[in-house]
């Protein structure tokens, strides 16, 4: 009795007749292992969204100290080693550093040092313009700008009440990047990008944790099911946006005239003007499929010069 090749058996024996020195097609993805991703795209996304609360806050707080109009939004969030953030930083810096907990961690935030300068000449009745070469502040300058820090720090607590109580401090100025540690230099850390606009200049306010906190906090149930909401949920303009350009795919479609089943000797023996008979007969209907999965049944024929299809049957759903 003859045996029916199936579409594996004969993938693997054209295969196993290819050259050897074929391109092998499948595609490699790079690992950094010195560098893992440890929290996931979705992850940082709601780490950012938790710090609105935080950006809306400290602009009404802003604009009221400085007499003047400003914007604080929430950018990116990122998964950077603690050595790559501190190597990011301008020196001098301005730098506020203290404890968050519960857990119990340190943490930092940078300010963009003319941003620090400007505030703290608007806050004493100036007009923010400085010295464009002045880098390092005054003890007054300090006192104020630890005033503006402890209210940053206040925000944030806030910021994390919706999944639990959070205490932070930033009670220490320190202007060398290189003596801060709330990390050790090969550690993970997140960093929260924090875009402020006054006066048509832009500057940034950098927060940054500890990977092992966020960790922690991430790790909740209530910080999972949040993540899970924001990985489901998109607005109704993402969901047109998507809908329209589904329906502007090309799709292509195939019409099965119908099948034969040969033998491997049968295939390999075919020569140019032999006959495959397929199991269709030239009065029935013919299948219209899509990946594989029948759409419709037809009747062949010609439009133009060109085989057509006259759609018959719709099969819902597919089989």
């Amino acid at each position: 009795m003859s045996k029916v090749v199936s579409k594996e058996e004969m993938s693997a024996l054209m295969n196993a007749t290819a050259p050897k020195d074929q391109a092998d097609s499948k595609r490699v993805s790079g690992y950094d292992f010195k560098h893992p991703f440890l929290i996931s795209r979705e992850q940082l996304r709601f780490i950012s969204a938790m710090h609105e609360g935080l950006a809306r806050k400290f602009t009404d707080y802003l604009s009221e100290k400085s007499n003047s109009s400003i914007s604080v939004s929430i950018g990116s969030s990122d998964q950077i080693q603690f050595w790559e953030f501190i190597k990011s930083l301008k020196t001098p810096a301005t730098i506020f550093h203290g404890t968050i907990k519960l857990p119990e961690a340190k943490i930092m935030v940078d300010f963009d040092t003319k941003l620090a300068l400007v505030l703290v000449d608007k806050i004493l009745g100036g007009t923010g313009e400085v010295d464009e070469e002045k880098s390092k502040l005054t003890d007054i300058e300090k006192n104020i700008l630890t005033k503006v820090a402890n209210q940053f720090s206040t925000e944030l607590s806030k910021a994390w009440l919706p999944l639990r109580e959070v205490q932070s401090e930033l009670s220490n100025f320190e202007s060398d990047p290189e003596s801060v540690r709330i990390a050790q230099q090969l550690d993970p850390v997140v960093t929260v990008n924090i875009k402020v606009k006054m006066d048509d200049e832009d500057s940034k306010i950098t927060l940054c944790y500890p990977y092992d906190w966020i960790q922690n906090i991430l790790a909740s149930p209530a910080a999972k099911n949040k993540v899970i909401s924001t990985e489901k949920s998109s607005s109704d303009d993402e969901k047109a946006t998507m809908s329209e350009n589904l329906q502007l795919v090309k799709v292509p479609i195939k019409a099965k005239l119908g099948v034969a089943k040969l033998t491997f000797k049968n295939i390999i023996e075919l020569e140019e003007g032999d006959l495959v008979i397929l199991d269709n007969k030239t009065h029935e209907e013919i299948d219209i499929e899509m990946i594989d999965k029948l759409l419709y049944t037809a009747s062949i024929g010609v439009s133009n010069g060109k085989y057509a299809c006259k759609i018959n049957n719709v099969i819902i759903g597919g089989k």
